[in-house]
Parts: C-alpha cells; sequence; structure tokens
C-alpha cells in the first residue's frame, strides 16, 4: 500500500469539509444551495465586520479634533485624490520645525479662509483654529 504524505493544505480541507460540507451546499449542477444554517455564518461574519467598521469610523472622526499643531501652513490643498478631503500641513513653531499633516472630510474651511503662509494654531480637542490670530470654526 502506497504511503501519502498530508500536508497543511489537506488537513485545512479535511477539517473544513467536517463542519462545512461541499456535497450539502452544492446543487446537481455545481450551483451553490443555500442551507438553514448559512445565515447563521452570514451574521457570524457580519457582526464583527461591522463592529470594526464602526470603530474605525468614529476613531477616524476622534483623529481631526485631537489634531494639535502651531505655525505656519505650507501646504493648502483643496479636493484631493484621497475622496476630495481637504489636505493641510503645517510647519510646526518648534526647534525641530516638524511638519503635521491634517487631512479629514469634517475640515470645513474655505480656500478664502486659509492659505500658503497663514499662521495657524488648533487646540487638541477644539473644533476652532486660529488662522493668523482669527478665531474660526474648522471642523464639522
Amino acid at each position: 500500500m502506497l504511503k501519502r504524505k498530508i500536508t497543511v493544505g489537506h488537513r485545512f480541507t479535511i477539517i473544513a469539509n467536517r463542519y462545512f460540507p461541499l456535497s450539502k451546499a452544492l446543487g446537481a449542477n455545481g450551483s451553490v444551495v443555500l442551507k438553514s444554517r448559512d445565515p447563521k455564518v452570514f451574521f457570524f461574519l457580519l457582526v464583527p465586520f461591522v463592529a470594526i467598521v464602526s470603530f474605525l469610523a468614529n476613531v477616524d472622526k476622534k483623529s481631526a479634533i485631537d489634531f494639535e499643531a502651531n505655525g505656519m501652513v505650507v501646504i493648502a490643498k483643496w479636493y484631493t485624490r484621497n475622496h476630495n478631503m481637504h489636505l493641510f500641513v503645517i510647519k510646526q513653531n518648534t526647534p525641530a520645525q516638524n511638519e503635521r499633516k491634517w487631512e479629514s472630510s469634517g475640515i470645513i474651511l474655505t480656500s478664502e479662509q486659509i492659505k500658503f503662509g497663514d499662521q495657524f494654531r488648533k487646540e487638541k480637542g477644539s473644533k476652532f483654529c486660529f488662522i493668523n490670530n482669527i478665531r474660526i470654526r474648522c471642523l464639522k
């Protein structure tokens, strides 16, 4: 008798066929037939997906409010390729002069309010920013 080596892929197939048998899921012509336990699998996959997506959307919204910068506007782009979001790069007023990138769909500034070379200051947790020492609402 010839012995075959069972690989990891074979083991996975054996385990998968035990819990999700293909012979019961496939129809006579090879089409997929929905069984009564398929909604359980659907909801088992749907619930974590919805939870993760809602968490990431909340984190993205908080990141725009938690942005903090104090410096000069180096780049101001309107309607970028990233879903038409506004992009601002601010060069910090620190000895290292780090650049902070601020890109969010919640920014409501217009091209008349902020331009290249303007002094920009936004504090963490605030929806308002100071542009050339004038307080302006910058987030929805």
